[in-house]
Formats: C-alpha cells, sequence, structure tokens
C-alpha cells in the first residue's frame, strides 16, 4: 500500500473529521484521473465520510451515485434467478451482495458478483438449474468435472450468462471446512428474511464479518478493498462471539492479521471497537498454529479427510482405503492392479495430455492453466491397452508455477513399482516402466512422512502437489 492508498484508506475508514483531512491531502497531491483502483471500493465510504462532516465532494458523490445504480442494475439482472433458486433451497446471500440486501447502501462498493450459498448436498442441482437458465459456468466445465472434483474439492463457482449477470454458487461458508461444519454455522448464526429475492437467509454482523475476513485473506496481502466492510462491521458486533467463532472456524490468525491492517491505517484514531476485537481473539490467534508448518505422520493410520476419498474413481474404495491406512504397501498394490476404475466416464484427459484417464487425486483445472495440479496424497492416472513396446512415462511440469508451490519433490510409482522421482527446478522428465499387460496406472506422491498441518484458510494450496502439462508414455 503506497502512500496515496494509504490515504484514501484513512479518508474511507476515519472518523469525519480526519476523513476530511486525509481526503484534502489526497487531492492535493494526486490526479484524480490516475487514481489508485482502490478509490472505487473506499469512494462510497468517502463520500459517507464527507457528508457527515458537511463537507461533500462531487467527485465521491458520482461514485456512490454510480455504484449504486451500476449494483441495482446487477442485481435487477439475476433477481428472477435467485427468487427462483430460494423458493427451491434453501438460501443464504453473502459479501457485499448480503450486505446490500441487508440495509447497507449499494452506494457504498461495488459489487462484482452476486454471492448466495445453498448446502453442498444441493450444489450440482443448483449448478444443473442455472445451466437450464442459460448461466455458463466458469471455464465451460461439465456438469461431471463439477460434482466429482470441484465440489469436493472447494466452496464456490461462477455463473455468467450473455448479458454478463455473474452469479457466485457457495456451498461451503469456509472453504476449508466439512459441509456439515459449514451447514451448522450458518444454522446456527443467520435468520431468514423476506426480501425482494423471496425468503433468504441474512448472516450475523459477527459471521458476515468472518467471512468477510477469509475472503480479505485469501486475496493477499496487498489488497485492502474488503477493510472498508470489515470496519464498518467490527462497530456492530458482539466482541466476544466474534472470537469465539474465529477460534472455532480456525480463522484468528486472519482476524488478527486484518486489525492490524486497519490499525496501521487509522493509528490513535481507531475507534475502541478494533481495540475490543483484538484483544478478545488475541489468545485465540496465539495458541494457532503458524500456517504450513509441517508435522511428521505415521507410516500407518494416515487419514484422508471425507471430502477428498473420490471414491467414484476407484474399482475397490474400501480396499484402497485399508491400503492406504496400512501405510501403502508396494507388495499389495502390485497384487490388486490398478486401483482406478476403468469406466467410460474416465475419458482420456485434454490436462494434462498423454491420453491417460484422471483417477483420483487431481485438482479441478484452473482457467487459463496450461496445466493440472496433482494433489495430494495420491494422484492416479490409467493408461489402458498398453502395447508392449511402451517403455518410459513422460512428465512435463510447469517450472514456474511449481517454483511456488509448497512442495519441491515427489515420488513416481507406476504398477506399484517406484520408477523415479521429480524435483523442482527441470521442466521434464522421463522414467522406465516395469513390464506390463496392459494396463498401466501411474501414481504421484509425496516423498517421505512430512505433512502440511494447521493450513486453515490455505488448505487447498497445501494439498497441491505438482502442475502437470503433461503424463504419457512413450515407446522410446
Amino acid at each position: 500500500m503506497d502512500e496515496s492508498e494509504r490515504l484514501i484508506a484513512l479518508a474511507a475508514l476515519a472518523e469525519p473529521e480526519q476523513a476530511v483531512s486525509a481526503w484534502a491531502q489526497w487531492r492535493a497531491t494526486n490526479d484524480i484521473t490516475e487514481a489508485s483502483a482502490v478509490l472505487g471500493w473506499a469512494g462510497g465510504y468517502i463520500h459517507k465520510n464527507l457528508t457527515a462532516a458537511g463537507r461533500p465532494d462531487r467527485y465521491l458523490g458520482g461514485i456512490f451515485r454510480y455504484n449504486w445504480i451500476a449494483n441495482n442494475r446487477t442485481v435487477l439482472a439475476v433477481r428472477d434467478t435467485v427468487r427462483e433458486i430460494a423458493a427451491q433451497w434453501d438460501t443464504t446471500l453473502l459479501k457485499g451482495f448480503g450486505m446490500s440486501d441487508s440495509g447497507q447502501s449499494r452506494g457504498l462498493r461495488p459489487i462484482a458478483d452476486l454471492d448466495f450459498l445453498v448446502a453442498e448436498r444441493y450444489a450440482p442441482d443448483v449448478s444443473n438449474a442455472l445451466v437450464a437458465r442459460e448461466f455458463t459456468p466458469l471455464d465451460g466445465v461439465s456438469a461431471s468435472e463439477f460434482a466429482r472434483r470441484i465440489v469436493p474439492q472447494r466452496g464456490s463457482w461462477n455463473y455468467c450468462n450473455a448479458s454478463g449477470a455473474d452469479l457466485d454458487l457457495h456451498w461451503r461458508l469456509f472453504e476449508h471446512l466439512d459441509a456439515r461444519t459449514s451447514e451448522a454455522l450458518v444454522a446456527g448464526n443467520s435468520v431468514r428474511v423476506d426480501t425482494e429475492f423471496g425468503s433468504v437467509r441474512h448472516l450475523s454482523p459477527e459471521m458476515m464479518l468472518l467471512s468477510l475476513v477469509a475472503h480479505h485473506a485469501l486475496q493477499g496481502p496487498g489488497a485492502i478493498n474488503r477493510l472498508f466492510d470489515i470496519y464498518d462491521l467490527l462497530g456492530r458486533v458482539d466482541t466476544s462471539r466474534v472470537a469465539v467463532l474465529a477460534g472455532d472456524i480456525g480463522i484468528a490468525r486472519e482476524l488478527t492479521a486484518a486489525c492490524a491492517q486497519l490499525r496501521e491505517i487509522l493509528g490513535a484514531g481507531a475507534r475502541q471497537e478494533l481495540q475490543r476485537v483484538e484483544t478478545a481473539v488475541a489468545p485465540r490467534a496465539r495458541s494457532t498454529q503458524p500456517s504450513g508448518m509441517l508435522q511428521r505422520v505415521l507410516p500407518v493410520a494416515e487419514l484422508n479427510p471425507r471430502r477428498f476419498r473420490e471414491d467414484v474413481y476407484l474399482r475397490h474404495p474400501l480396499l484402497y482405503r485399508l491400503w492406504f491406512a496400512l501405510g501403502r504397501p508396494a507388495t499389495v498394490e502390485r497384487m490388486m492392479g490398478p486401483f482406478t476404475r476403468q469406466s467410460p466416464e474416465l475419458r482420456a484427459s485434454a490436462l494434462p495430455a498423454g491420453g491417460g484417464a484422471l483417477g483420483i487425486g487431481w485438482h479441478y483445472r484452473y482457467p487459463a492453466d496450461d496445466h493440472r495440479w496433482a494433489n495430494l496424497p495420491d494422484s492416479r492416472i490409467l493408461f489402458t491397452g498398453v502395447g508392449f513396446d511402451v517403455r518410459n512415462v513422460r512428465i512435463d511440469l510447469d517450472p514456474a508455477a511449481w517454483s511456488a508451490a509448497p512442495l519441491t519433490e515427489f515420488a513416481v510409482y507406476c504398477n506399484g513399482v517406484a520408477v523415479g522421482r521429480c524435483e523442482a527446478g527441470a521442466a521434464e522428465y522421463r522414467f522406465a516402466i516395469p513390464a506390463h499387460r496392459g494396463d498401466v496406472e501411474v501414481s504421484l506422491r509425496p516423498i517421505g512422512l512430512r505433512r502440511y498441518s494447521s493450513a486453515g484458510l490455505q488448505e487447498q494450496w497445501f494439498r497441491l502437489l505438482a502442475p502437470v502439462r503433461r503424463l504419457e508414455l512413450t515407446v522410446d
């Protein structure tokens, strides 16, 4: 955050008289035609502050009016769709969409997309309903990809129609929590309200605050556009309730970090509510293990969370689970043959390229990437009808993406036999494969028994193993 953005943030967050001074200083030292994008998010709040001080600014009034008009157009474009969904499924409004519907003015900030939440078990049905109303899922993902990979691995997905209306379907309030926990949090921290979208749920101020803190944390260390809503909510929450919920959800660290950012901007001018929240949440933040800390796991009884089991891709899910819990003995794997289920539904994958059918452990494809991430703890791909002249497995990786990944090496197995390892720094690997009888199942696995723990909101990131562009079998 540079000095220009600091002044914008101060004008949006400070008490009215201090906001007037900060805005005047910004106007005196900056060309408004070259303003940071942060002004688009802060302008409505600065307008509110300056109006309260009796010093309205015409330019900021324009931002407020633009937000109000644009946001209402956005809402009108999807209102009927959301009403139809809410009439069939229990629906909760989230983030800026939820805040604007529960009393906050639609002029305060842009609404980039309209976020709403349903129970995870209904997400595929709601997705199909959106598609039936000519909303296209992000990246054009198929219904199968959505249900089998996207729903278990993350908590939301975007849908747009031809007119540009954008809906963000959520099925977990916090992506690192399981579906049951998410549903319990919503049920215990929301109220049902009759609105222009039908009968929907509004989150309590405490839960809305924490959902925004989570979103803010996932935007990265330089982002500040959610701080304005967060600070506004801090003045309307039960401090003790926020601290307890932050500890239970596992985002006490992130709430503390957001408070620290606000204090850095506001200094001594911060409201007392900020200090009360910092004090209440501090013990829970200190007791939480730092995100990404490595721990040693036992060679047996290592658990794979239920949501990541992907039984649909396995021939014998229970046997696979037993094999995994026993420490993945190679002799058992070789005796069992391919764990991956052979099915017409498991077609050759576009990514990674190479003709294999994806089994368990693969990430959904990120839009615009030319690779697909393999995930911990075991990513499998099956090749059928392989000729006896095929002798090698070739693996191409994206070195730039891998250089930022949590892990820097992994092992490669073919039909239960270790054939080599890949280490960060190279883009292409080739390993000789053992004799086979027509089917070759390749498995990518971590090396050793070190695992990331207490990743919290970053769980998805710490499950990534390697970015694979191509995985194929070759004769030379």
